[in-house]
């Protein structure tokens, strides 16, 4: 296993990770994730991260109808069932943002348990097809993931619509650039027009996903970014595939100073905004 510093803040962990965008300083949180500016559409949000990859994967709940999903089960995965149990909830569906295998190594543990459909975009199929072949580039070995059970439908541009668990729904809109089928997941209320984005490796807190794997792009993720993400309100709160959760007015400000200067043609991922 990789070397990781480990530090502590409150009732998260602050560890230096490798994970496959490269060695970083991330922000575990250890229960549910809340962060300051949060806007007021109630709902369970479990937040687990393990080693080596410390990707976020999350349990999404309705607390009206005890009603839920489970977004981009990793290792993690044991974790994840816990805090399932742990609020009773009934999973409808396990969605994926990307398939890049940190992403996806605990979707045929999760299928085993909760018997539900896993959602992912077609145009990462391939990817994850190859999951056992993506683990032997770490060194890791992974097991073959179940079918996909339903691609996501996002053609019309606006998204797909809303996948409904309980009183919420979550869109599918698809976000390439980092991978060729990366989608962000909008979740809210379905009376209610606010969303809270999972974004997967697209962006993170003062930083986005790297382009140099396989079908990734530079200009494309950053169409992506502005074109998709930067349209939802500026207190949209933002949980990413890595590191501790963001306010999208943050992430706007920051990608405004990182535009405003000049940059390499050949600029790939792991761009911090204020420092690239």
């Amino acid at each position: 296993m990789p070397a990781f510093a480990r530090g502590s803040k409150g009732d998260c962990e602050l560890r230096r990770a490798f994970t496959t965008d490269g060695w970083f300083w991330v922000l575990i949180s250890l229960g549910n994730a809340k962060i300051e500016g949060e806007t007021a559409h109630p709902m369970i949000i479990e937040t687990r991260a393990v080693e080596p990859f410390f990707k976020n994967g999350f349990v999404v709940g309705c607390e009206d109808t005890r009603e839920g999903i489970v977004i981009d089960p990793g290792d993690e995965v044991d974790l994840l069932l816990e805090a399932v149990r742990r609020h009773d909830l009934t999973i409808r569906y396990i969605l994926l943002t990307h398939a890049h295998l940190d992403h996806v190594t605990g979707v045929a543990a999760a299928k085993r348990a909760l018997k539900v459909p896993v959602g992912l975009h077609s145009a990462d199929n391939f990817l994850y097809d190859a999951v056992v072949q993506q683990g032997m580039m770490f060194g890791l070995r992974v097991e073959p993931q179940p079918a996909v059970d339903f691609f996501y439908d996002t053609s019309t541009g606006s998204g797909q619509a809303a996948i409904r668990f309980g009183q919420l729904g979550a869109s599918a809109l698809h976000t390439p650039g980092h991978c060729p089928g990366g989608v962000c997941l909008a979740v809210g209320r379905l009376d209610d027009t606010g969303r809270t984005l999972f974004v997967g490796d697209t962006l993170f807190a003062g930083s986005i996903g790297r382009t140099d794997l396989p079908g990734g792009d530079m200009d494309t993720l950053m169409r992506s970014i502005r074109g998709v993400l930067f349209g939802f309100p500026d207190d949209t709160v933002v949980y990413p595939g890595h590191g501790e959760p963001t306010v999208l007015k943050k992430e706007k400000d920051e990608f405004a100073a990182f535009s405003s200067r000049p940059h390499s043609q050949d600029l790939h991922g792991d761009v911090l905004w204020l420092k690239a």
